[in-house]
């Protein structure tokens, strides 16, 4: 179960936006969030997960294990064209290979 009370899309330097996702689950779960993430901008454009740090706050490792009622609460950096406004933000477990993919109204 993927879980996100609020997202906060923070700016940061050279067209980087950092994401918060708060993931939670009733059962053990083994991803890499930032291989199933991905922010849309108004014009429908798709953008990916870029290397690059935020100083927004700490970013997902590569991989987490998330126990039954446990959260794990870090950010996944985007590479979005300069000018660009995310209006979307679009999230699949299973890296990105699942089926069932979560869909968040940027405001």
């Amino acid at each position: 179960m993927v879980a996100v009370p609020a997202l906060a899309l923070a700016p940061a330097a050279d067209g980087m936006v950092g994401d918060t996702l708060t993931l939670t689950g009733t059962g053990v779960h083994n991803d890499s969030p930032s291989n199933g993430a991905t922010v849309i901008d108004k014009a429908g454009q798709r953008f990916s997960v870029t290397v690059e740090n935020t100083t927004a706050g700490p970013g997902f490792p590569g991989t987490v294990a998330i126990s039954p009622g446990r959260t794990a609460l870090g950010f996944i950096t985007f590479a979005v064209a300069n000018g660009s406004r995310v209006v979307t933000v679009q999230f699949a477990m299973d890296s990105g290979f699942s089926d069932d993919v979560g869909e968040w109204a940027v405001p």
